[in-house]
């Protein structure tokens, strides 16, 4: 009605014109405008005979002048007349109590809606991000994948499913690919501490098929010499003596230096017999390798 619309109208504008922050024109034409079109065509003809001018942006009829159009215009006989008029005067800018009130109310009303609608999305992307670990980690149920090897649960999975407990991921950290982060709870990385790729379902055999077969290409590039390696260790009866922490020593009486067969004996090498010792012998001064 258009009673309701007076009153929302003059509690958003509260004293601006008295305090000088909105001219009384502007405010007319502001209140003007926020009636319907319908409702303007109707009574524009009545405000011009009201005011004696024509209606302009510059010269808008005031606020006042309006309302007492309208109040003609809804006569107690019409069916749309509101027995509940707003009565005007200075007292009544900011509007009733009871106005307030209720749009406190309604607007109290529209935060708690808000706030609810938000507790629910946030709600679901928890459970959706819950899920989705759930997911990698081991869900328990068939058909869940082990990223590490992409055997499928219930199809050839032979280890827990979980990450670390890959074995085709141990076995890339056994061979000094991979590595367990002391510092990053245990996540498996990169011999030289950066992640992994993330798992996607192009990847051949998992991650670990497909860092082994990024590992390959490094190690064999085309046209490169078949004896090429990436990384070799030293081993002594069996036992790792140099490996993954290398240490380097002075030995007097003989060098080694690593080789195939066929390039020994193309080269006329003496062999000789070497003997080593693993860290704790030369780490009391004795030297890691000595002739026999």
């Amino acid at each position: 009605m258009f009673d309701q619309y007076v009153r929302e109208f003059m509690h958003k504008a509260g004293n601006m014109v008295s305090e000088n922050l909105m001219m009384k024109a502007e405010h007319g034409l502001l209140f003007y405008k926020g009636l319907q079109s319908s409702l303007r065509r109707n009574i524009k003809l009545d405000l011009v005979k009201a005011v004696s001018q024509k209606m302009t942006k510059k010269g808008p009829v005031p606020m006042e002048k309006i309302i007492e159009v309208m109040r003609d215009y809804y006569s107690h006989d019409d069916v749309d007349y509101d027995s509940n008029l707003l009565a005007l005067g200075h007292d009544s800018e900011m509007g009733s109590d009871s106005d307030k009130n209720s749009n406190s109310s309604r607007k109290k009303k529209r935060r708690q809606s808000k706030h609810k609608k938000s507790a629910r999305t946030r709600d679901q992307g928890i459970d959706h991000e819950i899920s989705s670990n759930a997911g990698q980690m081991g869900c328990g149920g068939p058909g869940c994948v082990c990223y590490g090897c992409d055997k499928q649960e219930g199809a050839g999975l032979d280890h827990p499913l979980h990450f670390r407990d890959c074995t085709d991921i141990l076995a890339l950290i056994n061979e000094g690919i991979f590595m367990l982060s002391a510092i990053r709870s245990g996540k498996v990385l990169w011999k030289d501490g950066t992640s992994l790729l993330a798992y996607n379902d192009t990847m051949i055999h998992g991650v670990a098929g497909h860092m082994r077969s990024m590992v390959e290409k490094v190690r064999s590039p085309k046209g490169g010499s078949s004896h090429s390696a990436a990384a070799m260790s030293l081993y002594c009866n069996g036992v790792l003596v140099l490996g993954r922490e290398v240490y380097a020593f002075t030995v007097e009486e003989t060098y080694a230096f690593a080789t195939t067969h066929s390039q020994a004996k193309k080269s006329g090498a003496k062999r000789s017999s070497v003997q080593c010792y693993p860290k704790e012998h030369y780490d009391n001064g004795s030297t890691g390798c000595r002739e026999a």
